[in-house]
């Protein structure tokens, strides 16, 4: 072989190389990793309100949506409430160096919320951007 078809063939080998190595396939731009760990939002794609039956009122939301890979979990939930509205955000954790099948999986989370004592209204929650209203008509406390 000459010298320049075996240039071409160690080219070759670096570029597929290249293309093998974790790393190389393209993640979404949100997940930070901390060195050991992978940080991200897990994505949400539907979000129902269920009432419990009891009084005063107890209101759940289940979120449904999708992770990467199985190998990422939900890591926590955080719930916020400004006057009529709650936001929620859920927190995804995935260690950084393991291999893993790409290959979406599919969750349902039931998140509770703190609804006790509030007045009678609309009320709107956002789920990692995905929103669902219910109303209370009447305050959800006890006389």
């Amino acid at each position: 072989m000459s010298l320049r078809t075996n240039i071409l063939q160690i080219i070759l080998a670096i570029v597929l190389l290249t293309g093998c190595a974790p790393g190389a396939l393209n993640e979404s731009p949100e997940p930070k990793g901390d060195g050991e760990f992978i940080h991200g939002e897990a994505v949400v794609e539907k979000v129902e309100i269920m009432f419990l039956e009891s009084f005063p009122l107890q209101v759940h939301v289940t979120a449904v949506g999708y992770l990467p890979d199985p190998c990422t979990d939900i890591e926590e939930v955080f719930i916020e409430r400004q006057g009529t509205h709650f936001e929620v955000l859920i927190t995804t954790l995935r260690e950084a160096d393991v291999m893993c099948i790409q290959v979406i999986e599919e969750f349902e989370q039931i998140i509770p919320l703190d609804v006790y004592e509030l007045p009678a209204g609309d009320y709107t929650v956002a789920v990692n951007g995905i929103e669902a209203e219910f109303t209370f008509l009447q305050d959800n406390s006890l006389p």
